[in-house]
């Protein structure tokens, strides 16, 4: 095989079809017969217009890793991560009843993110009031009075 000046060795690129999870090694230089586009020079492939263009990956896989058909195995594994761990907090606590415990809306305050020694301060019915739903129609005619009224 023949190496492109400035290169040692050619990196090891594992790839994963995402909808098998089947996983592909590619290791090599590979030239494109076709000469460098503006697409090319974008993706940092050439520098100029019509340089010849070395991949990492044979012409036909690198246009399915451009298409999002296959993607790159350490991709596609924080992809899963993140998925994973999206799924566990996709639902917020659900709000307590009106008539629950002080405790129990504070617990429910401090999930949502307000500072204990403020959720402290407040009273049962205070911290309700904060997380209460406004209450705003948006389908509801505006109300002229607020907006002929003079500062």
């Amino acid at each position: 095989m023949t190496l492109m000046p400035n290169e040692t060795e050619p990196p090891l690129i594992r790839l994963v079809n995402p909808e098998t999870g089947v996983r592909f090694d590619y290791k090599g230089v590979w030239l494109r017969s076709s000469p460098a586009t503006d697409h090319d020079i974008k993706r940092g492939r050439a520098r100029f217009r019509g340089d010849k263009v070395y991949l990492n990956l044979p012409p036909g896989v690198q246009a399915q890793l451009d298409k999002g058909v296959l993607q790159v195995d350490t991709d596609y594994m924080a992809r899963q991560a993140l998925e994973e761990a999206a799924g566990l907090h996709d639902e917020p606590p659900p709000q307590p009843a009106g008539n629950a415990s002080r405790e129990a809306w504070i617990s429910y305050a401090v999930s949502q993110g307000m500072p204990r020694d403020e959720a402290a301060a407040l009273s049962r019915d205070q911290i309700r009031g904060r997380f209460a739903a406004p209450a705003f129609d948006p389908d509801a005619p505006p109300d002229l009075a607020l907006l002929n009224e003079n500062p």
